[in-house]
């Protein structure tokens, strides 16, 4: 396993289906025996459900992706405050809510009386709780969250001590300093005020991250939970059914210095009145070269790449965060930049039988003299806006093949090649781009602007043929690396030739596949 777990996946119990997973990285590294994974699983039965994680592909990129493992899920990347996510709220004395180096900073002013806080622009009613992974620096005092349906207010009951900010018509996990006795859980009435549920001296915070989870199920039952441990546990359903937003708050006082708080990362899961728990993994098996699989069930999971029909979608443009978003398998890697497009597109692949590239009318490489080293993928990306196919992008993307090194044990790797089928021209043709080819790994890698079927293939020019026919196709520049002994050769269209009819008599050589050439008369 990587150390920084980048090679884990996670697949649904058909050991095919890849489910959205997230690391819960902090105290606890990346694999350890305290590493927390989360996935998203279509359902789990009363009876226990399996799921497979892969790891062991050293060449393997991050897939993690919280926000759809999540309803809401937030590691504070970026400069600023995610607006559709996040709302900045500032009371008393103006403070501020900054983004810097991957932490949300909650910095009310000072000896006054003020509060940083952020609301969830979203609402919830129950069968819920909200995780935050957060610190203080310099004092530790108001460090606060609550989940209400009214307005910002205070519950100390006089409507401005904003050193006591929450919601109004919920309930707040209120924390007034370490060792203080009025720490706990409160219901918060409709105007200012509380009601203690559960409460007592405790100490939670400190200058190290510790993770809160704020926990209200469909039963009304509530909890604080600080790395694991449940402090405080009440039930009441007075606010059971209202729509609710979470409030993440530092409040400051005249008298103190508290705060101001650190944020690492904050998400809303979903919750039940019977958590599930995992089972210890029953087997762990070597499933390809190097990467092995853990489950909670015997059986051996079938590999992705081992039929058709196996298929992956993203969303990519400029509504998606961050610059690049990964997709792919053991056998097709993708790297496509959420600017590629000036529209949100759906790109997705998948791979085809041979009967269904012959019902979509695409010809096989081999009958235009191209060799195949590798599966055949299909590449493919729609408008999210109108569902209308898309054949190029504006910038390219990164494209990583694994061939089989026994069909080009004989040839140089500098014969290999990544082709697509561009239907425009009904024709295979290669990616005219500098290429990447690791042959310990067993990959080739370069850079296209062109969906549609690709394959890594070797031309018929490795084994003498002629080559006169070929002509230049040029995609644009490649943003990746050329080893030194990767040479880039001219690339070229390829056109299908007729295979000469029977009255022929000189027998030549007209097809090839899988270094096998058959003649035609």
């Amino acid at each position: 396993m990587q150390s920084d777990c980048d090679d884990i996946r996670v697949t649904d119990s058909d050991g095919t289906t890849l489910l959205y997973h997230w690391i819960e990285q902090g105290s606890a590294a990346c694999n350890t025996s305290t590493t927390k994974i989360w996935a998203k699983t279509p359902s789990i039965s009363t009876s226990g459900t399996t799921v497979y994680i892969y790891y062991g592909n050293s060449s393997a990129s991050n897939t993690e992706d919280g926000s759809n493992v999540f309803l809401l899920w937030d590691d504070f990347s970026g400069s600023s405050l995610n607006t559709s996510k996040w709302t900045d709220i500032e009371r008393g004395t103006s403070g501020s809510v900054t983004i810097t180096g991957g932490e949300a900073l909650l910095a009310p002013t000072f000896t006054t009386t003020s509060a940083s806080a952020i609301q969830t622009v979203g609402t919830y009613t129950n069968g819920i709780a909200m995780v935050v992974r957060r610190k203080y620096a310099g004092g530790n005092s108001y460090q606060h969250m609550s989940f209400g349906a009214g307005a910002v207010s205070d519950s100390d009951s006089c409507g401005t001590c904003w050193w006591e900010i929450t919601l109004l018509s919920g309930y707040k996990m209120l924390y007034n300093a370490n060792g203080n006795s009025a720490n706990g859980i409160y219901r918060i009435p409709s105007s200012s005020g509380r009601t203690s549920l559960s409460s007592g001296a405790s100490t939670l915070f400190s200058t190290s991250y510790s993770v809160h989870q704020m926990y209200y199920d469909s039963n009304g039952t509530f909890k604080w939970i600080a790395d694991g441990t449940t402090y405080y546990l009440s039930t009441d359903t007075t606010f059971l059914s209202t729509n609710k937003t979470f409030l993440i708050a530092q409040g400051q006082h005249t008298s103190s210095s508290a705060g101001p708080a650190y944020l690492d990362w904050a998400f809303v899961r979903k919750v039940t009145s019977t958590e599930p728990s995992a089972a210890s993994a029953s087997s762990e098996e070597q499933v390809s070269s190097g990467a092995s699989s853990s489950s909670s069930s015997s059986s051996s999971p079938a590999d992705p790449n081992s039929r058709p029909g196996w298929s992956k979608t993203i969303m990519v443009g400029p509504n998606r965060i961050g610059s690049a978003t990964f997709i792919g398998n053991s056998n097709i890697l993708l790297f496509v930049s959420n600017d590629a497009s000036k529209d949100d597109l759906h790109v997705s692949f998948n791979k085809p039988s041979l009967q269904e590239l012959s019902l979509q009318g695409v010809s096989f490489p081999w009958s235009q003299g191209l060799n195949v080293a590798s599966d055949i993928y299909e590449v493919s990306a729609v408008s999210a806006f109108n569902g209308f196919p898309i054949l190029t992008t504006d910038k390219p993307f990164i494209i990583q093949m694994s061939y089989d090194p026994i069909k080009v044990l004989d040839l140089s790797t500098n014969s290999l090649k990544i082709a697509y089928f561009d239907s425009s021209k009904n024709k295979w043709q290669l990616v005219n781009n500098p290429y990447t080819v690791d042959t310990l790994k067993h990959t080739i890698a370069t850079t296209s602007t062109h969906f549609g079927f690709y394959a890594v293939v070797y031309p018929s020019s490795a084994w003498g043929f002629p080559t006169s026919d070929l002509s230049d196709d040029t995609e644009p520049s490649a943003v990746i690396e050329t080893p030194n002994d990767v040479v880039d050769e001219s690339a070229s269209d390829i056109e299908t030739k007729t295979p000469e009819s029977s009255t022929t008599e000189k027998p030549r050589k007209d097809s090839c596949f899988l270094n096998v050439c058959w003649y035609f008369r």
